[in-house]
């Protein structure tokens, strides 16, 4: 159980060329008396139930205006049950083979936010036990975003221009979505 507010997100943006890479994380201290129980969730949880997670909360955080769709090993984001592609991504790591780490990574495969002859990019989801030497245990949520091409990006208007308008607009979304994500999952784990 948590008491009190959550630790802030910790955030990370960089945009080299067209290319941006971000990173949200969470950082909770768990207290050495519920360590094991958070390692028994931790081992419990897979990649493609996290992912599972992830897609459930953005369409209720979003109340349905973005649409999750899952269908196997892939991942479609859309704007509306029948509306646009935002997304299209195909999750590629299952168990990295530690018990107490959850690392789901979804390749971007295209979508009408992505540019589309790069697909190369990848949407990272984190949840583990990490052992710190000085201050114990501490659960970690991490969702990182690296060599993804938006669209916003490729527009054929000043760098300054793209730049502006892709912080302004996917970047801001993104950022809440993940940073509410993440305070999520992290008190579904530490309930």
């Amino acid at each position: 159980m948590i008491t009190g507010r959550l630790p802030r997100v910790a955030d990370t943006l960089r945009i080299e060329e067209r290319h941006v890479r971000t990173s949200q994380v969470l950082l909770l201290p768990i207290p050495p008396d519920r360590e094991a129980e958070v390692k028994a969730r931790l081992e419990d949880l897979d990649a493609a139930e996290l992912v599972e997670q992830y897609a459930a909360f953005v369409e209720q955080w979003t109340h349905s205006l973005i649409h999750a769709e899952r269908r196997g090993e892939r991942l479609a984001l859309s704007l509306t049950p029948r509306g646009p592609r935002l997304l299209r991504l195909r999750l590629e790591d299952r168990a990295p083979g530690n018990p107490v780490l959850v690392v789901a990574r979804l390749t971007i495969i295209g979508g009408i936010a992505a540019v589309p002859s790069v697909q190369e990019g990848a949407l990272v989801l984190c949840l583990g036990v990490r052992a710190r030497a000085r201050t114990g245990a501490t659960l970690e949520a991490e969702v990182l975003v690296e060599d993804y091409a938006p669209l916003l990006l490729a527009l054929p208007l000043p760098r300054e221009l793209r730049v502006r308008l892709y912080r302004a607009t996917q970047a801001r979304v993104h950022r809440a979505i993940t940073s509410a994500f993440l305070r999520a999952i992290v008190r579904r784990t530490m309930r």
